[in-house]
């Protein structure tokens, strides 16, 4: 007797019935380069025109140092990245009008020598925005002949492929330092620039009429610490969706060795009133070191009154010697802000423990910087891993691009570093990463400020989850200048 039709359909049901309710297992989010290029190259200056303290030459010219990148909103495709050229000399932009595919080198005139109408010995601290109508900004702060900075910014209607004469919105103060910029989404024709002057002052400036004046320099009530410096590199300014400000600010306890606390404060009326500091985090002192060059091989003994002494080389045991940090030695952070579409700010930083231990860590608020959770991490490495830039793309997705010397080899005489992207997308609590730019050898970098390759970078959303970044690198050959700037694209797959 052969079974029935319906007993034959339920016997090959029950079969496959497990099999099609056994979930697909989940695959990790992956990303990956669509496009990398080299930006810069050779310098666009010639080298009988800048400067009259430090004439460019030697391992200086052709030389970038911290790219900022923005893209246009008004034109998708068209990207904008800005950099310090010539250590620090003048400023240039790199536009790109397909999505970063091809790019053309623009000096931003007017700012030192180097260029047509320019008076100043040199032009650093490149910032970029771009609004919700096209207009890009950037603003570069400047060495006076007269010994004094003063803070400029030039506005570009064309993609950055000509930018206007500079407009001072800060002039002939003792210190104009760390300016960042910020451009109204929601308000055409309308940025904010918050900076630090003589290290410790707070201050911000609008525009309305898409550059053209900014209002006078105005101080943010920030109350500091009579002990602690407010900066350098502080006022890192963002925009809310419902058009709040917050501006995220460092203040560094018992001079640079000190720790950093992390604070921020929020204006709803476009920056004339400012909240009380409210603190976002404490940070422990902490140095990036050369590994090769803190060791109990060097020359240099280790005694509390050296620069070899803790905080500056944390595995400097008594007895043991060690060498100089990296750069200037700075242990103060220069933390990198990011806020996403649902108004979700995010605040990451590294936090170097030893030579073989650190991680990159980051913090959160929901609520518009009025609560923000305990530090968690975005890496912890073996290693030391050094200067996050954190961005949010539209959907949501969390990037952050950091260098690292995992891949370095004590004693072959190079300070091996890579780049590498992590990117998160539920909200920081799992992450995948991702090899983005290296290896390369640090210590050719001309280090003109705190670090060998800048303070800060670039990182902004393309697309839905996509991203762009900036930053720089050292080069090989060195036939003109020891770094060049490097952008590339990144596409992120959605989490499965």
């Amino acid at each position: 007797m052969q079974p029935s039709r319906l007993a034959v359909l339920i016997a090959i049901g029950g079969l496959l019935l497990p099999t099609l309710m056994t979930p697909t297992p989940a695959r990790a989010s992956r990303a990956r380069v669509r496009i990398l290029r080299d930006i810069s190259g050779p310098s666009p200056f010639p080298a009988d025109k800048c400067g009259l303290a430090m004439p460019v030459g030697g391992a200086a010219r052709g030389s970038e140092y911290e790219p900022d990148i923005a893209v246009n909103p008004a034109h998708r495709r068209n990207l904008i990245a800005v950099y310090s050229q010539d250590n620090q000399m003048d400023t240039v932009v790199s536009t790109s009008r397909d999505g970063g595919r091809h790019w053309t080198q623009v000096p931003v005139p007017g700012l030192s020598q180097c260029t047509p109408g320019g008076t100043a010995i040199d032009a650093f601290d490149a910032r970029l925005a771009i609004g919700p109508d096209g207009i890009a900004y950037t603003s570069s702060s400047v060495d006076e002949p007269t010994g004094t900075q003063s803070l400029l910014v030039n506005t570009s209607a064309d993609g950055g492929l000509s930018w206007s004469a500079p407009v001072a919105v800060d002039q002939n103060e003792p210190s104009v330092d760390g300016p960042v910029l910020a451009a109204d989404p929601h308000r055409p024709a309308t940025a904010y620039l918050t900076w630090t002057r003589a290290l410790v002052l707070l201050t911000f400036s609008r525009t309305t009429d898409g550059g053209a004046t900014w209002t006078p320099p105005a101080m943010i009530p920030v109350e500091p610490d009579p002990m602690a410096m407010t900066g350098p590199g502080s006022g890192k300014i963002r925009v809310l969706p419902d058009g709040t400000l917050v501006d995220v600010f460092i203040q560094v306890h018992a001079g640079p060795a000190g720790p950093t606390g992390v604070w921020v404060v929020r204006s709803t009326d476009q920056g004339d009133k400012w909240s009380d500091p409210i603190r976002v985090a404490d940070i422990p002192a902490n140095v990036v070191k050369d590994p090769d060059r803190c060791s109990t091989t060097t020359s240099h003994p280790c005694s509390t009154d050296s620069d070899c002494a803790p905080p500056s080389c944390l595995t400097c045991m008594p007895g043991e010697t060690c060498g100089s940090g990296i750069g200037m030695g700075i242990s103060y952070e220069h933390p990198s802000v990011a806020v996403g579409a649902d108004g979700t700010l995010y605040v990451a930083w590294h936090l170097i423990e030893s030579t073989s231990s650190s991680q990159i860590q980051f913090v959160k608020s929901v609520d518009g910087g009025l609560t923000w959770t305990t530090p968690a991490q975005v890496a912890g490495e073996t290693t030391q891993a050094f200067l996050p830039t954190v961005a949010v793309s539209p959907a949501g997705t969390l990037g952050v691009t950091y260098f690292d010397f995992r891949n370095d080899v004590l004693g072959d005489q190079e300070l091996t570093t890579d780049l590498w992207f992590r990117h998160s997308h539920d909200g920081g609590a799992t992450w995948s990463e991702m090899h983005l730019a290296g290896p390369f050898d640090l210590r050719p970098a001309p280090s003109p400020g705190g670090y060998p390759l800048g303070d800060y970078f670039g990182l902004a959303p393309i697309g839905r989850t996509g991203f762009g970044a900036a930053w720089v690198q050292t080069i090989t050959p060195q036939t003109q200048g020891a770094t060049d700037a490097f952008f590339a694209r990144l596409r992120v797959s959605p989490r499965r």
